[in-house]
């Protein structure tokens, strides 16, 4: 890709390529000094309100304290790549390098320039994941003048927030639509104008199994997802997991449901999902798959309900984990398929769907948002950290 800033007014030509006249190209060591973390002291560990901060962000508070504020804290070993600043006393651990040093550099300026920062071009890829310090040190960055940093920092910041802030609300709409689930999906609350006992009945009275084999060739390899549901194995994993011969994989078509018999976050029981973002796709024969008969309940509720946590009660009354099975549950067909759960009219059904379409549309329009939000600081930092835009200063 060719470099914007080539031949232009007012720029000069480097090492890392074209950048305006007024900044330098310095190795990293000489713009932040970063340092190897340390392991926490046996002696002691006691809970307290002192971050102890991993290449993940903070994971626990302890009443020790290793550098005082402010300081930037990355990976160097196992996860790498995210970076993070941090505005009070902590202790950084040994799987981090943190910097403290700045070099009279901004110091929220060089947090943008590290999150930017390709570190896993630096990484073994034969082992675990890891990063030497020096090799860092010796990378070229452009390093614009100190009042200029201050402004790029200024606009970033201003990034962060917004996307911070819609961060938060998906948070509070997600858990607002919990607690609708909880309450409308189990009884607890009911609706204007609905009464009536709700009717106690088993999952194969209103499901039936499915087990069609993929006779068709379809090469729509799923998975299930927590967050995203049945999804294209390639799309989600970015690679082939299937193997090369799928005819013996269970084929589900659009509004048929999976059972994935296995852990994933926030589904410790297993996830159960209805596939609606293609027409057909295929699936292990190691998932339970069904459909409802015709007219037997309302789709959309029973995919709420699936989504609750209300039916983790009927799971694990029948699950059993395999010591050999790493995390696959052992439940089987014919017990999945006698737990029960309780039902108000498909009317009823109806109208619960709605509200919680409603609330579900609510959290996918901010993630939206937010996607877009981060999409533009990227393509923000990509011009203001290479001098491609220049601001005021």
């Amino acid at each position: 890709m060719s470099d914007p800033n080539t031949n232009r007014p007012g720029y000069k030509e480097t090492k890392v390529g074209w950048i305006p006249e007024e900044w330098e190209a310095k190795q990293l060591g000489k713009t932040i000094t970063l340092k190897r973390g340390y392991d926490l002291p046996h002696s002691d560990r006691t809970a307290g309100k002192i971050p102890v901060v991993s290449s993940a962000g903070c994971i626990a508070h302890h009443n020790i304290a290793k550098c005082s504020p402010p300081g930037i804290v990355t990976g160097r070993y196992g996860s790498i790549g995210e970076v993070h600043f941090i505005n009070e006393e902590y202790w950084p651990l040994n799987t981090t390098l943190y910097g403290q040093d700045f070099h009279g550099n901004h110091p929220m300026f060089l947090y943008h320039l590290l999150s930017a920062f390709n570190f896993k071009q630096f990484s073994d890829k034969t082992g675990v994941p890891g990063v030497n310090r020096n090799d860092l040190h010796r990378e070229l960055v452009r390093r614009p003048p100190l009042s200029e940093q201050k402004k790029i920092a200024e606009i970033l910041s201003t990034c962060d927030e917004a996307i911070e802030k819609t961060s938060q609300l998906i948070e509070a709409k997600q858990r607002q639509k919990k607690a609708l689930m909880q309450q409308l999906l189990t009884g607890k609350k009911r609706l204007p104008g609905f009464e009536g006992e709700w009717i106690d009945t088993k999952l194969g009275e209103i499901c039936e199994r499915v087990t069609r084999k993929n006779i068709k060739n379809c090469q729509n390899n799923l998975t299930i997802s927590g967050p995203l549901g049945l999804i294209n194995q390639e799309e989600y994993f970015k690679k082939r997991i299937a193997s090369k011969d799928v005819s013996g994989y269970f084929l589900l078509y659009k509004g048929e449901f999976a059972y994935n018999k296995s852990y994933c976050k926030g589904y410790p029981l297993g996830a159960i999902k209805m596939l609606h973002r293609y027409n057909e796709g295929v699936v292990s024969t190691l998932y339970i798959c069904f459909r409802l008969k015709p007219k037997s309940a309302n789709p959309d509720f029973i995919r709420h309900f699936f989504e609750s946590s209300e039916f983790n009660h009927e799971l694990y009354a029948i699950a059993q984990e395999g010591a050999r099975n790493h995390g696959l549950l052992n439940v089987a067909p014919n017990d999945f398929f006698n737990t029960r759960l309780t039902l108000p009219s498909q009317k009823e059904q109806q109208a619960i769907s709605q509200i919680m379409e409603n609330a579900q549309s609510e959290v996918s329009t901010l993630q939206q948002k937010l996607a877009s939000l981060r999409q533009q600081k990227k393509a923000l930092m990509q011009k203001l950290l290479t001098g491609q835009v220049r601001v005021k200063h």
